[in-house]
């Protein structure tokens, strides 16, 4: 049986802050003031960006093309991982095994 890791980890507070507005975020505490939060197909929707149609004046919701050498690192998610690291450091990080 193989297991899939993607997740983003960061300092605990930080980590709170940013997710607050979040309702697919889960954040979860280790170790050493750190917590983790699993990368979901629901929270990778909740980030993508959403162009707005000017033909039907609606938000069209997409979730964009991975970035290379990820599996979920999709452009929404990138985006808001550049933002958030503005207030600490932040890895996001994938294994499987």
């Amino acid at each position: 049986m193989s297991y899939n890791l993607e997740a983003v980890i960061a300092n605990t507070e930080l980590l709170a802050t940013v997710t607050a507005p979040l309702p697919h975020a889960r954040v979860t505490p280790l170790r050493h003031g750190l917590s983790l939060m699993p990368v979901t197909e629901a929270l990778l929707n909740a980030l993508a960006p959403k162009p707005h149609d000017q033909r039907t004046d609606r938000t069209v919701h997409t979730v964009h093309a991975v970035r290379a050498g990820f599996w979920s690192l999709t452009t929404g998610l990138a985006q808001h991982l550049t933002a958030w690291s503005a207030g600490g450091a932040m890895a996001y990080v994938e294994s499987e095994y």
